[in-house]
């Protein structure tokens, strides 16, 4: 039986389930039993499918998503799980979070107070998580008595339902700590100041992907785990040692032509290429609009049963072009290696933290690059 990405695209992004469940699991044993994990699919869960990836952790506590759009396709998957949104969400989408049953963050006080009226209207509850801007400066209650006040005046408003407070730490996948710390000591003050005006605490939950695997002091109720899952880490400075990843993304694609070409003809658009050899020129069925970015052009390599394919030529929209010259026998569709298991790995072809560092850039980046068109097959 024929796949999707055999009917409908001949490049796709592959995800091994068992990989993926495999980083799940390194978390939950990382953080106990006790530890709630509020699983960050973000960004389509860093580029692999935020509702495909709900349904395989299913195991998870909770959800975390960036945007309103997000939380409805992982809503039809997960449709009794909390769904908290991160980010901003105008007025104009409060009536669907409501109505959905997804948590919004508060960082406001007007905000709060719209939310509140516009579930009154309703005659439901919205259910919140307080905010805290402990160093960020991005979105959050500054943490001082002032907002203490604005906030235990907020959490008592009548329609709405504060499940949790959080904050969201800046420095913690470097190697100095002390900016963590820092934050973390504003947070715990400001918690302490919530406490003096007998506001009941919600789930604490402040732990991302490289505090979890650095600082296990600050896991607290809840931790919001997200790269981790896709099987790597968000910096050279994090530790390996305490959470084991699988990495479980490769970008893949089906040889679409095999041409001979003669030596000293040019390959691509402006001919930034001419043949120095008579040439086997393949088909790659992948340009800079899925994410495969142009500044690849005559530095990059796909594999192809291990065999180092070099691109040639300047990476198109849609397609470019790949040197196998000395790849024996090519077949028409046979399977190419886009993005792999590393350059010393089974397939040869380099994998997501190579081709990050190649770009100058972070495995969330590369990732997150991917295209929607590119399909996500889940084996």
């Amino acid at each position: 039986m024929k796949t999707m990405y055999d009917i409908h695209r001949d490049a796709w992004l592959e995800i091994d389930t068992a990989s993926l469940k495999h980083n799940y699991m390194e978390v939950r044993r990382a953080v106990g039993e006790n530890t709630k994990i509020c699983a960050v699919l973000k960004a389509q869960c860093y580029g692999m499918g935020g509702a495909q990836v709900a349904a395989v952790l299913t195991d998870a506590d909770s959800f975390a998503v960036a945007v309103l759009s997000e939380a409805l396709e992982v809503r039809e998957v997960a449709p009794d799980k909390e769904i908290l949104i991160l980010g901003y969400v105008s007025e104009a989408g409060f009536e669907t979070a409501i109505e959905n049953d997804i948590t919004l963050p508060g960082y406001i006080p007007e905000m709060l107070e719209k939310l509140n009226e516009t579930a009154s209207r309703m005659g439901k509850k919205a259910k919140v998580h307080i905010k805290v801007n402990s160093g960020m400066n991005r979105i959050g209650f500054m943490p001082d008595e002032e907002n203490a006040d604005i906030v235990a005046r907020c959490m008592q408003l009548p329609n709405i339902d504060v499940t949790g407070i959080f904050t969201h730490l800046a420095t913690a996948d470097e190697a100095d700590k002390s900016g963590t710390r820092m934050q973390m000591a504003r947070f715990d003050a400001f918690l302490d100041m919530l406490r003096a005006r007998n506001v009941a605490i919600p789930t604490v939950h402040v732990a991302n992907s490289p505090t979890m695997c650095d600082m296990p002091e600050y896991y607290r109720d809840m931790v919001r785990p997200g790269v981790l899952f896709t099987g790597y880490y968000s910096s050279d400075d994090v530790s390996r040692d305490r959470i084991h990843l699988k990495p479980c993304v490769k970008l893949k694609a089906r040889l679409g032509n095999i041409m001979s070409v003669k030596k000293g003809e040019g390959i691509g658009y402006g001919f930034t290429d001419y043949l120095e050899r008579d040439s086997v020129i393949g088909l790659l069925p992948i340009g800079f609009s899925d994410g495969f970015t142009r500044s690849f052009s005559h530095r990059f390599y796909v594999t192809i049963r291990g065999y180092k394919c070099p691109i040639i030529g300047n990476i198109c929209m849609d397609h470019c072009m790949i040197d196998i010259t000395d790849l024996p026998a090519p077949v028409l569709g046979e399977e190419i290696v886009v993005y792999g298991d590393g350059v010393n790995g089974a397939d040869g072809a380099m994998n997501i933290a190579e081709v990050a560092e190649m770009r100058g850039t972070i495995v969330d980046e590369v990732l997150t690059n991917i295209a929607a068109r590119v399909p996500r097959v889940f084996v």
